[in-house]
């Protein structure tokens, strides 16, 4: 098993203004916990931390830990915060291992193998990429293996089939499904919506172009009307200023006529 060391500070204060004050310090906030023990916090460096874990065994692999001159002990990384934009460690979760009890992690499953039903054709389709499993902490594996090689169009390989060591537990349902092989998605399955929008996109409507009879007629008929409509309102427009001038005129003769 892997093995990697880190050291650590006594943190003092909680709260988020103490967590800004030791990041702006070049640290990060950490908590260090396990079975019957009391939580410390703690500051690391996040440059070691993600040193301790670079290797093949990731976040499993076991850190022996010294804090402030304290002898070391053995501890995993539970779980790590990270910046979802800069991805630069933020908090870390340690758990003090006890090296006598078993632990459960989450292992990642590795393919091995080129499956039969691929070279026909097929499409290897992995349903689970990491499994979780018990184990003592000395028996943690970097990785489970599963040999695809015989497996053909419509065949899986499920967990019971993920060949372990000795004193590992898989602790998901044996018949769980791992990885399948399906049959590739014929071209006429993902054909008929393909044309129709191609002939969109390859016909564009272009100015002055003629339609269809039915939408001719329909919004010719409208531009007709509204032609017709258009004129009317025009020629009412221009009548009617006419008539309102020519009504004084008429009463301006009748008045002379009385005078006379």
């Amino acid at each position: 098993m892997i093995r990697s060391s880190l050291t650590a500070k006594l943190r003092q204060g909680k709260g988020k203004q103490f967590a800004r004050r030791v990041r702006h310090q070049g640290m990060i906030p950490a908590v260090l916990y396990g079975p019957g023990k009391e939580s410390r916090n703690l500051e690391v460096n996040p440059r070691d931390l993600k040193g301790a874990i670079s290797t093949k065994a990731g976040e499993n692999t076991l850190i022996d830990l010294t804090v402030e001159g304290e002898a070391a002990r053995i501890v995993l990384v539970r779980e790590i915060q990270v910046d979802p934009i800069s991805r630069v460690y933020l908090h870390a979760d340690l758990y003090e291992v006890p090296m006598d009890k078993k632990v459960r992690v989450s292992v990642p499953i590795m393919i091995r193998g080129e499956a039969a039903g691929v070279k026909e054709g097929g499409v290897l389709d992995q349903i689970i990429r990491e499994i979780e499993v018990s184990c003592l902490p000395t028996e943690i594996p970097e990785q489970l293996e599963i040999d695809v090689s015989a497996l053909k169009i419509g065949e899986a390989a499920h967990a019971k089939d993920i060949p372990l060591l000795p004193g590992v537990e898989i602790m998901i349902e044996a018949d769980q499904t791992v990885v399948t092989i399906v049959a590739p998605r014929k071209e006429e399955e993902l054909a008929p919506a393909v044309p129709a929008a191609e002939a969109a996109a390859e016909e564009p409507e272009r100015i002055g172009e003629k339609k269809p009879e039915g939408e001719e007629g329909e919004e010719g008929e409208k531009a007709e009307a509204g032609k017709e409509k258009a004129s009317k309102e025009k020629g009412s427009k221009e009548k009617g200023p006419k008539e309102k001038g020519d009504a004084p005129k008429e009463k301006e003769k009748k008045s002379k006529g009385d005078k006379k």
